[in-house]
């Protein structure tokens, strides 16, 4: 289940839900069954008693998750979101997206690429991720979607 940014929306949505355990990009975990918070103390008592009762080592355990490499970059925005929003619709025309968290989360073949304004910041985040360990992540949004941003806001 996905929600908008934020642990406290993931909190409510897992109250909402009944769901156990929650997360977000940041690597935060949230297990409602201790407290309704991100708690770095308790995912490694989670991850330990996964190691006793499996009788198997961490680097064992980590090969079994996939590896995704991630692209972070941001783009000063000098135009309203409200007005670079339909540029972005129309660049990701013809590709499955996601407006989830009022951003516009792009999938690619190799990857996926979202674009969303900063709360807090006159700036346009973007975070891009593939699995593919020779840059794609980067090409994808240092550069294609960087590129088209800074130019879409001088339209």
């Amino acid at each position: 289940m996905r929600t908008v940014v934020g642990a406290p929306v993931v909190i409510r949505t897992m109250i909402e839900t009944g769901a156990r355990v929650g997360g977000e990009e940041n690597g935060g975990v949230i297990f409602g069954p201790h407290q309704y918070c991100r708690d770095g103390a308790m995912t490694m008592s989670l991850v330990l008693d996964l190691m006793a009762r499996t009788g198997r080592k961490l680097s064992e355990l980590l090969k079994e998750v996939p590896e995704y490499h991630m692209f972070k970059a941001s783009v000063e925005r000098k135009k309203p979101w409200e007005e670079v929003l339909p540029l972005v619709l129309k660049y990701a025309e013809g590709r499955k997206v996601d407006r989830t968290d009022g951003g516009v989360k792009v999938f690619h073949e190799n990857g996926w690429v979202l674009l969303r304004p900063s709360g807090t910041e006159a700036i346009i985040r973007i975070y891009a991720q593939s699995r593919d360990r020779g840059g794609y992540a980067r090409e994808l949004g240092g550069e294609e979607y960087r590129e088209f941003l800074e130019g879409a806001q001088l339209r």
